[in-house]
């Protein structure tokens, strides 16, 4: 009778150690995993600081980008644009502040007798996910493409939350996508057939907001040039105005920049070019500018942008004007022609002319 009891006893303490150990083994670690990553979510929460205190903190408050890789690439097709032979990778890069995943699609030219090849980074504008530079257009091809076929890597991105299946809020273009953007330049410059000499960012419309803000906040990326499709240059611009826009349909949610108040210093403190522009870290800064704006009834954006920049960026020009030169007014803006692709018209002859400029713009100027 006793050794049966001792036998119970030990069954039990026996079944005991048993649930000890598989909560050990098998839930603290999701526990544990769970619980960093709350503590991580915490971590990167904005915290309201004084608005004195936000300029300085901009200067220093940026992300470690040492890590920044392509992940996941491969390949999904190889094409033919004007005989060249063009491969489309798509991957991830993973925000370094938000720690999650962003869409990238490389466009890489293949058949040319170069081993390495310029690098231009297209940001869209608006709350697009950049897709669009990746489809062709009208049967023709891609803008990426098109640039690709004039040997180019050219690399598009989805900024935060603009996928169709995100989860995550979008950002508009403030610190959190500019760091993207800067982890995407850096991931760039890994790539084995990358001019590292030769790198490039091309904006359209909003996304000069991302594109001054990180060239501003992350001054070794080593960008040669930046082209700036019609971009606003501050709030006023933005919001067209500092109007209330026209309501969204009734259930639809109003995520527009545009709806944000030009009051709220903590929102604009992020996302106003003009602002950022003049600390860009580049050889080149050319605005594009055509007679009828996308959006904007006035040239006011072109000449608060290039005013801000001219002194500060060795070489600033809009469009074919002359090289350093403020504007005052409308008139005096050296617009180009409305055509029916702002691309393939003017935004690729401009790339491809800073592509062939000299290193540094000192040298632009002694030839």
């Amino acid at each position: 009778m006793k050794s049966h009891s001792s036998f119970v006893l030990f069954a039990i303490v026996c079944g005991i150690v048993a649930v000890l150990a598989y909560l050990l083994v098998f839930w603290y670690p999701m526990i544990a995993d769970q619980f960093a990553q709350n503590e991580g979510v915490e971590q990167t929460q904005v915290t309201e600081i004084p608005a004195e205190d936000v300029v300085e903190e901009t200067t220093t408050d940026i992300a470690d980008l040492s890590e920044s890789r392509f992940l996941n690439l491969k390949v999904v097709s190889i094409s033919e644009a004007y005989d060249v032979s063009i491969r489309l990778r798509t991957g991830w890069i993973e925000n370094p502040t938000r720690g999650v995943r962003q869409s990238v699609r490389i466009h890489e030219p293949m058949n040319l007798e170069v081993e390495t090849y310029p690098v231009v980074i297209f940001v869209p504008g608006g709350s697009s996910n950049g897709r669009s530079f990746d489809e062709e257009v009208g049967g023709d091809y891609s803008d990426a493409d098109y640039l690709a076929a004039e040997g180019v890597i050219v690399i598009t991105y989805s900024p935060l939350g603009t996928e169709e299946d995100a989860t995550e809020p979008l950002d508009h273009q403030g610190f959190a996508d500019q760091d993207g953007l800067a982890a995407i330049i850096m991931a760039a410059k890994q790539l084995t057939n990358a001019d590292l000499e030769q790198i490039g960012v091309a904006s359209f419309s909003y996304g000069i907001t991302g594109a001054a803000g990180a060239l501003s906040r992350y001054p070794d990326l080593g960008v040669k040039f930046l082209v700036d499709w019609e971009g606003p240059s501050s709030r006023e611009y933005t919001t067209v105005g500092c109007k209330d826009p026209t309501p969204m349909p009734e259930g639809e949610e109003d995520n527009r920049v545009a709806s944000v108040s030009c009051e709220d210093e903590s929102f604009w403190i992020e996302r106003e070019a003009a602002n950022m522009i003049g600390t860009a870290s580049v050889e080149y800064y050319l605005r594009v500018q055509s007679t009828k704006d996308h959006v904007q009834p006035t040239y006011g954006h072109t000449l608060e942008m290039i005013s801000a920049a001219v002194g500060t960026i060795p070489w600033v020009r809009v469009n074919s004007g002359e090289v350093n030169v403020i504007y005052e007014t409308d008139d005096d803006v050296p617009v180009i022609s409305t055509g029916p692709s702002y691309f393939s018209s003017y935004g690729l002859p401009y790339v491809l002319e800073l592509i062939a400029a000299p290193p540094t713009a000192a040298e632009w100027f002694e030839e």
